[in-house]
């Protein structure tokens, strides 16, 4: 009877630190806790980790013209707008893990304003007010926001869309912090996108508040009006044939044209004094899907594809 032989297995075991040295910072503050990073903590005999609470923030939509689904009727016989601004911001918050308080519709009318924003006192962290801080006689945010003793730090910005975005904080409030978004739909958007999502991630510790952005070459020819201001224009991805990118104008570019915006990959970024993007020129893209998805350029394409 021929005796069983067996055949024992390699164990390899990791040295100690190899990963990690013995006093070296495994996670620094600031960093976000993907599945890698919380690995690294339970590997490292942390079941718990200290977290930033996320801001708290309120979102309120201003204006006469404005209205809910519940008045849909409304809207389709041209009496009135459905106010997609409030289901778009409130669905980047959401995106974003931010808790949000949707506070629905005001007319233009600073007393009513200031009759919802005094309800806000140890509810939220921070309040966006869409529309109503442009440069209108009737523009009701920033009169009722005095009322709170509004300390403005900024009031317009020299890029394009998004030119009427406002910031500040209500001090009567505990200092409620204010960011006023225009309220033309892509200005409110793409202002959230490039201002309100980089400070709200800054202000719960993220250390990479701004996504990395993508290198392109430009296709296409756009001409870009006034040309003394930053512009972010809406742009769609295509992998190059030689590898990396391509971008080219995702469609129509008026701050009130979001089709464009729902079919962009990225801002591409044209600095202030850029009077045309032209074919071939080198851009920077602002990504707007999962972050830092398109970071890296993809492989160069078969010669036959």
């Amino acid at each position: 009877m021929t005796g069983v032989q067996t055949c024992a297995l390699p164990i390899y075991v990791r040295p100690r630190g190899a990963d990690v040295p013995a006093g070296a910072v495994a996670l620094r503050a600031g960093t976000t806790l993907g599945p890698a990073a919380l690995a690294l903590a339970a590997m490292a005999g942390h079941p718990a980790v200290p977290v930033a609470a996320p801001p708290r923030v309120a979102l309120l939509a201003v204006g006469d013209e404005l209205v809910g689904f519940d008045a849909l009727a409304r809207a389709l016989r041209g009496e009135a707008l459905l106010s997609g601004n409030s289901v778009g911001l409130a669905a980047a918050l959401i995106r974003d893990g931010w808790p949000v308080l949707d506070l629905g519709i005001v007319p233009d009318d600073p007393a009513a304003v200031a009759a919802v924003v005094a309800g806000l006192r140890g509810r939220v962290d921070a309040l966006l007010t869409v529309a109503g801080v442009s440069v209108g006689a009737h523009d009701p945010v920033r009169p009722a926001l005095q009322r709170f003793e509004l300390e403005r730090w900024f009031w317009r910005v020299r890029v394009r869309p998004g030119s009427p975005l406002a910031a500040g904080r209500l001090r009567a409030l505990d200092g409620l912090v204010w960011f006023g978004l225009p309220g033309n739909p892509v200005s409110a958007l793409v202002t959230y996108e490039v201002f309100v999502r980089p400070a709200l991630r800054r202000w719960e510790g993220q250390a990479r508040p701004f996504p990395r952005p993508v290198r392109a070459r430009w296709r296409g020819e756009l001409r870009l009006d006034p040309p003394h201001l930053v512009h972010f224009v809406r742009a769609r991805l295509h992998p190059a044939p030689d590898g990396g990118w391509e971008a080219e104008a995702s469609g129509a570019q008026g701050s009130h044209q979001l089709a464009a915006l729902a079919a962009a990959d990225g801002l591409a970024l044209a600095p202030a004094g850029s009077a045309v993007l032209r074919p071939g020129q080198d851009v920077a893209v602002w990504p707007l899907t999962a972050e830092d998805a398109l970071s890296d350029p993809p492989a160069p394409l078969p010669s036959n594809a």
